[in-house]
């Protein structure tokens, strides 16, 4: 089953594997997952939470580890995510390291069934230098409240509360959060000290009666490598040229609590050789030998050797586990497949080292970085493998005009142009293409796009009418427009700074007519970052764009998966266009049907996705293949958004 593979990723909560090995079939369903390390969230012992006074009320207290997030907090003790929420509102938008919580102890006592509440803190080990239960003034921000009017509330400097509290520098004084107030009493301090695990063989941390299937834990890191997750809080570990793995008090037949359906077996072998990226013999199921084996390669800059890595290295890990749900809703279809991943390191080393690797050279598939000297190099590699290149990054790259391995998953620039042109004069075949032309400096960047339109619309003999303009578009400049026709305006620009200067005038004008039908605008695909009025205005005006992608947040997928993606790793995909973690579920999606029902592949088989179509074609028996699918997006004045598959 591939949903465990997703779970685990869940629970570390996200580790980046250096290689993580996926199978399925459709009688025996059996999963091998290899991944960096296990995480320090597996805690054995459940303890009381220290206690401070908050308020003059009595509440207890965690210190947000490194890498926790609510999900895993909630699980760990007892509480519904939404409790904690409610008990401290500034979680909403996600757990920092170092943020201490809060829980009025009379309340949560008061919860039925509540559980012993385990602490880093509270752990004997862990070298604490004070009591756990100890009496700590401190201030809970209500609204409206500032650093001035606290301190003089309780006597102190306003410098003493910042020295107190350093965030408040650097985030400001936020409604809901606790400040600790400096007293002349030294306030106690809490070291924690991981404890050494040196992983037998065989330790076993989660079993259940009903599962023959197993997910085994390697040190495939190089040495003394920390992986660090991005900025959703995951759980720092480290592997050594030891094979030594720090976690929190775990030993052989500890337990964690799980989803009820994913009941699977875990255990951390000893490996000799900490690059080593073969699992374990004893673990890995047979498939490696049947010739039906499917291999899908991710060799992307997971940068795990970054202290904090960066955003771009934060999204290619929302694309992997976005596709890892795709691998997961496809468990049960087609042939095994094996799934691994690479951390390139945005290296060209790196790249050349994990391609010397006898297992990549077997791939099927490899999905490559952005990088055009690194993505050059796999391409290279992958046409003397009889792999394929999955290229869903380099999006100027031209390296499917002269290999077959190539397989280009955004529509190039010249073909985007063309499709959009055929598709504006088919959708709106009763419209005049009014051209918006600025004069005096405005900007022109879509002027090539314009250029094409017009060349095509008179070829098809379709009316064309120019508007010129200066500065603003003014109601005098659109004085050559003929009453009772049908216009779709075509701006020369698709920057916000363009779209502002024509907009008022347009929507008068719009407002002007009998039909609002009759004036319509066509726009571009920085149209759909717009927000706010922006956003109202191209409703206003029955705007449709192009695009290649575009993800409909209201729609039932979209919110079934964005759902799934957050119960599986414990928080939302990051705001980013396109979303990362849709664009890896679709690729995954497309990858794992097509691999499994084309010869020679890819086939021609298409793929409606969520927020990307694939349709790959190839021009020539030496090129690769290119996605040749565009979406007309049309922003409708209801608040409905139709999205149309060109």
């Amino acid at each position: 089953m591939l949903n465990f593979a997703i779970i685990i990723l869940a629970l570390l909560p996200f580790t980046y594997p250096t290689i993580c090995r996926m199978n399925y079939h459709n009688f025996r369903n059996r999963i091998v997952l290899t991944a960096a390390v296990l995480g320090a969230t597996f805690n054995a012992t459940a303890l009381d939470l220290p206690t401070r006074m908050v308020n003059g009320n009595v509440c207890y207290y965690y210190e947000v580890q490194p890498k926790e997030t609510v999900y895993s907090l909630a699980r760990r003790f007892g509480f519904t995510k939404a409790q904690i929420i409610h008990y401290n509102p500034s979680v909403a938008d996600g757990l920092r390291a170092g943020q201490t919580l809060y829980f009025p102890k009379d309340e949560v006592d008061a919860l039925p069934s509540t559980p012993k509440h385990q602490s880093k803190q509270s752990t004997p080990e862990n070298n604490v230098t004070s009591p756990a239960n100890t009496t700590v003034s401190c201030h809970l921000v209500k609204k409206g409240e500032t650093i001035y009017g606290i301190s003089r509330q309780y006597d102190i400097s306003e410098a003493d509360l910042i020295a107190a509290n350093p965030r408040l520098e650097t985030v400001g004084l936020k409604y809901g959060t606790v400040l600790t107030i400096p007293t002349k009493e030294p306030q106690p301090t809490y070291e924690y000290t991981p404890k050494s695990l040196s992983t037998p063989a065989s330790t076993s941390v989660y079993s259940t009666p009903k599962s023959e299937y197993s997910v085994t834990a390697d040190a495939t890191e190089p040495k003394n490598t920390t992986t660090t997750a991005s900025t959703y809080e995951s759980p720092v570990f480290t592997t050594a040229s030891t094979t030594t793995v720090y976690v929190e008090n775990i030993a052989s037949g500890d337990t964690i609590e799980s989803k009820n359906s994913y009941g699977n077996n875990m255990s951390a072998p000893q490996v000799e050789d900490p690059t080593l990226l073969t699992p374990s013999e004893a673990t890995m199921p047979d498939i490696e030998s049947q010739p039906d084996t499917l291999r899908m390669t991710v060799m992307l800059p997971f940068m795990l050797s970054a202290q904090q890595p960066d955003k771009q290295a934060q999204l290619y890990t929302e694309f992997y586990r976005g596709l890892l749900l795709a691998a997961d809703s496809l468990r049960n279809h087609g042939n095994p497949l094996i799934i691994s991943a690479y951390d390139t390191a945005a290296s060209i080393d790196t790249v050349n080292s994990i391609l010397s690797h006898p297992e990549v050279a077997k791939s099927t598939v490899i999905i490559a970085p952005d990088d055009d000297l690194q993505l050059g190099r796999i391409a290279s590699f992958a046409s003397e493998n009889g792999a394929k290149v999955f290229n869903a990054f380099a999006v100027k790259s031209t390296l499917y005009h002269n290999n077959a391995a190539m397989m280009q998953a955004n529509i190039p620039h010249s073909d985007m142009y063309d499709t959009a042109v055929a598709g504006i004069l088919k959708e709106y075949p009763d419209y005049t293409l009014a051209m918006l032309v600025p004069q005096e400096g405005g900007k022109t960047d879509k002027a090539e796009f314009q250029s094409r339109l017009r060349s095509k619309a008179m070829a098809d003999g379709r009316e064309i009418v120019e508007v010129t303009y200066s500065g603003m578009l003014r109601q005098a400049d659109l004085e050559k427009l003929i009453a009772n026709k049908k216009y779709i305006f075509i701006p020369s620009s698709g920057t916000q700074t363009e779209f502002s200067r024509i907009i008022s005038t347009l929507k008068a004008y719009k407002e002007s007519l009998n039909d609002y039908n009759a004036a319509r605008l066509f726009g571009y695909p920085e149209w759909i970052t717009f927000r706010g009025d922006a956003l109202e205005n191209m409703r206003f005006m029955n705007t449709t764009i192009y695009s290649r992608f575009y993800n409909d947040e209201s729609s039932l997928r979209t919110k079934d998966l964005t759902a799934e993606y957050s119960r599986w790793y414990g928080t939302p995909m990051m705001n980013a266009i396109p979303v990362q973690g849709i664009l890896g579920f679709d690729a995954g999606m497309y990858l794992i049907r097509s691999l499994n029902n084309s010869e020679p592949f890819p086939g021609t088989m298409p793929y409606s996705g969520i927020q990307s179509d694939f349709r790959f074609a190839s021009d020539g028996s030496n090129a690769g293949a290119v996605n040749k699918a565009l979406y007309l997006v049309n922003f409708r004045p209801s608040g409905i958004t139709e999205k149309i598959s060109l």
